[in-house]
C-alpha cells in the first residue's frame, strides 16, 4: 500500500490528500459481497480497468440493495466495442446491471462505465450528473497502481471544488455545513428524474457529517469560501462574493430544464444496456418514494415502444420529480 503524505490545512493538494485517505476502507477489502462483484466486473469488462469506485446506499449501510459502481477504464472500445464504447462517448455513462450468486446469496450490482479522460472533464462539467455523485462519500475497491489512486484523487476533488462553487452562490447569507449540503442537494437531484423524497435527500448530509464539514474547511482553506466561527465545533460559510446570485439562479434554472431531458435520453439509452430495466426502474421507485405499478409482460419485452404510458402515469402519481 503507498504512503498517504499527511494533510495540513490550506496546504495545496489537501483536498486530494484527504479524499485520498478516505477513499481507503480496509472493511470493503474484506467484503465479500464487495469483492465477488469487483471481480466480476473484472471479468466482465473488457480492456484495461483504471478504477472500481463503489457509492451509494451500501456505503450508507443498507444491505438489501443494489450496489452501485462506478468502473473507470482507460479505453471505451477495448471496454465495451465500438457500438457500445461509441454511445458511452457520446453520452457518458453507459450503465448495466450484473447479478450473481456468491455463498448462496443473490448479488446485484448496477455498474456505469466511463472513460478516465471523460471522468477527468465530467468532474467540471455544466451538468452535475458525476460531480454531484463523487463529491458524496465513496470508496475504491480496486485501482490500478499508485499513481493511478492520485490522480483519481485529483479528480474526486475536481468533483467537490466544482459542487461547492456552484452551491455556494446560491446561498441566501451564511450557513452552516448541513444547510450548505441539503442546498446543493436539493438542486443537483432536481436536475435529474429522481424518485427520492425531499426527507431522503436531507438524511445525505447526516449519513457523514465529518467528511462533508470537513469538505466545507478544506475549501474555505482554498478560498472557495468565506468562513466564520460561530462556535468551536460549528462553523459558518458564505459565498466569497454575494453578486453572482442572478447569474447563478439562471444556471440552475437552464441545468434542472437541460438535466430532465438528460435523464430521458439517458432512460433510453439505459433501456439497450440493462437488463430488464423496467422492472429495476419500478423497483427503484416504490423504494424511494412507495409508489407501486405493474407493468405489463409488453411494457417489459419492449420498453422504448409501449413504456411511456407507464412514464407519465408514474410522473402523475408523484413517483418522480
Amino acid at each position: 500500500m503507498e504512503p498517504i503524505v499527511k494533510d495540513s490545512p490550506g496546504e495545496p493538494g489537501g483536498m486530494a490528500q484527504f479524499l485520498e485517505r478516505r477513499t481507503k476502507d480496509t472493511a470493503l477489502m474484506q467484503d465479500r459481497a464487495v469483492q465477488a462483484l469487483v471481480g466480476a466486473l473484472q471479468e466482465r469488462v473488457g480492456g484495461e480497468i483504471f478504477a472500481v469506485l463503489i457509492y451509494g446506499s451500501y456505503l450508507r449501510g443498507v444491505r438489501d440493495t443494489l450496489l452501485d459502481f462506478y468502473v473507470v477504464v482507460e479505453d471505451y472500445r477495448s471496454a465495451l466495442g465500438p457500438i457500445a464504447g461509441a454511445a458511452a462517448f457520446l453520452m457518458p455513462p453507459n450503465v448495466y446491471y450484473l447479478s450473481l450468486v456468491e455463498e448462496g446469496r443473490e448479488l446485484r450490482a448496477k455498474y456505469a462505465v466511463v472513460s478516465r479522460s471523460q471522468l477527468q472533464r465530467q468532474a467540471g462539467a455544466v451538468h452535475p450528473y458525476f460531480w454531484a455523485r463523487l463529491a458524496q462519500p465513496c470508496q475504491v475497491v480496486y485501482v490500478k497502481d499508485a499513481a493511478a489512486r492520485r490522480r483519481l484523487s485529483l479528480v474526486l476533488a475536481a468533483c467537490v471544488r466544482t459542487f461547492i462553487k456552484r452551491v455556494a452562490p446560491a446561498l441566501q447569507g451564511w450557513v452552516g455545513a448541513e444547510s450548505f449540503f441539503d442546498t446543493g442537494f436539493a438542486r443537483t437531484y432536481r436536475a435529474e428524474l429522481r424518485a427520492e423524497s425531499p426527507a431522503k435527500v436531507q438524511s445525505i448530509f447526516r449519513h457523514d457529517v465529518d467528511y462533508y464539514s470537513n469538505l466545507l474547511k478544506l475549501a474555505a482553506d482554498e478560498g472557495l469560501l468565506q468562513r466564520r466561527e460561530r462556535d468551536e465545533d460549528q462553523p459558518i460559510y458564505a459565498p466569497t462574493n454575494f453578486t453572482g446570485s442572478t447569474r447563478n439562479a439562471c444556471y440552475w434554472g437552464g441545468t434542472i430544464g437541460l438535466g430532465k431531458l438528460l435523464s430521458v435520453l439517458r432512460l433510453v439509452k439505459a433501456a439497450a444496456t440493462f437488463n430488464d430495466p423496467i422492472d429495476y426502474l419500478l423497483w427503484k421507485i416504490e423504494r424511494h418514494s412507495g409508489v407501486t405499478v405493474e407493468a405489463s409482460a409488453r411494457q417489459r419485452r419492449y420498453p422504448l415502444i409501449f413504456a411511456w404510458p407507464l412514464a407519465w402515469r408514474l410522473y402523475r402519481l408523484g413517483a418522480f420529480r
